[in-house]
């Protein structure tokens, strides 16, 4: 789920497989995050770890902020 704010986007992703994961996500638009890199002019590629053992299958919510220009 995707969900765009006024401060930028907030992310929730789960794998219903209850596996851990790696997911990246690309965003059209300049943010910042903890996991977040630039891989083109305006666009941003997050790596999300889903959660393996006891926390397999939980989501996991991310927030993407808008960089100033």
């Amino acid at each position: 789920m995707a969900k765009n704010t006024p401060k930028g986007w907030q992310i929730s992703i789960a794998n219903p497989r209850n596996e851990p994961l790696t997911v990246h996500v690309e965003v059209n638009q300049k943010l910042d995050c903890e996991d977040c890199k630039p891989v083109a002019k305006n666009t941003t590629q997050c790596t999300v770890q889903l959660p393996s053992g006891p926390f397999a299958g939980q989501t996991v919510t991310i927030n993407l902020r808008k960089m100033k220009e």
